[in-house]
């Protein structure tokens, strides 16, 4: 039996919203989120993705095994040592979903670091700086809690 998620299909169209808002939106939420793992707080990055991590292994089966690996993935993400956030730069916005997604990712243009080209914006350096995890926030706005001004909006991470 097949599940079915409202999630994001909920949401207004944020290719709508003024881009320079929006984009301020979502550096604000990228900066807590970075909060979150420089807390090293397992729990609460946990729970701001539980939800996600529920549907998304309910929509596709997983067993047992699969949830936990990738648990363990997150909470390894977080317990990183010696992360070192890289600035927000050279970022572009982009809309995914019928523009009802947003994100800030890296250009794909030919002038950008290829290491970087297309990869979210939001993303650390650990393990002596050789290594990088880009984390992929995707963030929408409920259009049942949307109130018509854009200064308003409150983005979420997708359901």
């Amino acid at each position: 039996m097949p599940f079915e998620f409202e999630g994001w299909s909920n949401g207004i169209d944020l290719r709508k919203v003024d881009s320079t808002l929006l984009k301020q939106k979502i550096i604000s939420y990228f900066e807590a989120y970075k909060k979150l793992h420089d807390q090293k707080n397992e729990s609460s990055k946990s729970k701001e993705h539980f939800d996600q991590l529920l549907r998304e292994g309910t929509s596709e089966y997983w067993n047992k095994k699969e949830i936990k690996r990738v648990y363990d993935e997150m909470v390894y993400s977080v317990s990183l040592e010696n992360k070192e956030f890289q600035p927000l730069k050279n970022y572009e916005l982009a809309f995914f979903g019928d523009g009802k997604i947003a994100t800030l990712k890296h250009s794909s243009h030919l002038d950008v670091d290829s290491r970087l080209r297309g990869q979210s914006a939001l993303y650390f350096l650990f393990n002596n700086k050789s290594r990088a995890r880009f984390l992929g926030v995707y963030l929408y706005m409920d259009k049942d809690n949307y109130t018509g001004k854009d200064e308003d909006i409150q983005l979420e991470m997708i359901k």
